[in-house]
């Protein structure tokens, strides 16, 4: 996910807040790739790791898995709107 396009705080901020979703789910028996293709139980669990999240991990959990879900389906990853570059945005790695 590192790019030009993102600060590496934000990316590190996505990092952790995915890593503590994921510690949230586990004793649920749950794991992140369960979730991402059923956004009905994501938004389920993702309200309830809210309520016990820290503050950090709250506000970037929603991009964090926006960006994840988006990636996993294939799409580009655009930079945000407020990064003036000409680069074209992220694409996942195609493997072949």
């Amino acid at each position: 996910m590192g790019s030009a396009h993102r600060k590496t705080k934000t990316i590190e901020n996505y990092v952790t807040a995915l890593r503590m979703f994921s510690e949230f789910l586990r004793p649920k028996g749950i794991t992140l790739k369960d979730l991402l293709g059923n956004a009905d139980r994501l938004a389920a669990y993702k309200d309830e790791f809210m309520k016990v999240a820290s503050a950090n991990s709250r506000n970037s959990v929603g991009g964090a898995l926006a960006t994840l879900r988006n990636f996993q389906a294939g799409n580009p990853i655009p930079p945000p709107a407020f990064v003036n570059t000409r680069e074209q945005p992220m694409h996942p790695q195609m493997s072949g």
